[in-house]
């Protein structure tokens, strides 16, 4: 008589340390094996590894990625990303490397494109001010704004990494980078001194201290009359090759005495190595 037999399933391990099957508390070591999961795997913990080879299409973390050393692929997409230290890119002999779609940096934080406009690109600054015709005394400066309503801005967000307004002076523009920087003040006078001989009675200057200056341009703000308008302009590029502990800063001085409709400042400064093309 045949005996009978007996077949069975194995239970299903659950996923706690009670029921499951595993290694706790020790090292699982395999050579020349190879271990295959299908299906998901949870690490709670580390995942060491010399070589990590990954097949699939994408790889998806939704938490910090660290890498301490090279990052090699060849497409690779960044999206919020923040990159510390010196970023090189390079090429093979006679090849180019060419960048597309740059923008402006969406916030401090944006990866390549903040580094680039804060350390490389020009800044300006514009301010036209309507002084209803105020009276500025001779042998005086002139504000450069008002720092109020009747002052209309505009400008680049970081121009203030090259040159800079002081506390509440507004007849000081400071100067805080090397570089090349072109300055250009307009005064629309309503009135104002009238006679005396042909000598420039307006003055912008370049302060490398409170004592000594350049005469960048000089104009005449006088009319046939007193109450004569006129329109001068005050234009001049220059360069900064180097700025030590005291800033150089930029005025306006006028020797006579002057009734103020409207002013503009304009200011812009260049990188040095900078080349802009014209099309005419």
């Amino acid at each position: 008589m045949k005996k009978p037999v007996f077949t069975g399933r194995a239970p299903i391990p659950g996923i706690s340390t009670e029921e499951g099957t595993g290694v706790k508390d020790q090292n699982l070591w395999m050579r020349n094996a190879t271990l295959k999961v299908e299906g998901d795997a949870t690490i709670d913990d580390t995942l060491t590894s010399r070589d990590l080879k990954v097949t699939g299409p994408t790889i998806h973390t939704d938490l910090d990625l660290s890498v301490g050393g090279d990052v090699k692929g060849g497409r690779t997409v960044l999206g919020e990303t923040v990159l510390e230290g010196d970023f090189n890119i390079k090429c093979n002999q006679g090849q180019v490397p060419q960048f597309t779609n740059l923008s402006d940096p969406l916030s401090a934080r944006d990866a390549i494109t903040f580094d680039y406009y804060r350390d490389r690109s020009t800044q300006a600054y514009n301010c036209a001010t309507h002084r209803n015709g105020a009276l500025v005394n001779g042998n005086r400066f002139i504000d450069l704004r008002l720092h109020n309503s009747e002052d209309s801005e505009s400008y680049t967000p970081m121009y203030r990494n090259r040159f800079y307004w002081k506390d509440n002076d507004q007849k000081k523009l400071y100067l805080k980078s090397p570089g090349i920087y072109q300055v250009a003040f307009q005064i629309f006078r309503s009135g104002g001194y009238h006679s005396g001989n042909d000598d420039p009675t307006i003055f912008l200057r370049l302060y490398t201290s409170a004592y000594e200056y350049t005469n960048l341009c000089t104009g005449d703000t006088r009319g046939f009359n007193p109450g004569n308008t006129t329109n001068t302009s005050l234009y001049s590029i220059f360069s900064i090759p180097s700025i030590g502990n005291e800033h150089p800063f930029i005025q306006v001085f006028t020797k006579i005495h002057v009734n103020i409709a409207y002013s503009m400042i304009n200011v812009i400064w260049f990188p040095f190595g900078s080349s802009y093309k014209e099309a005419d």
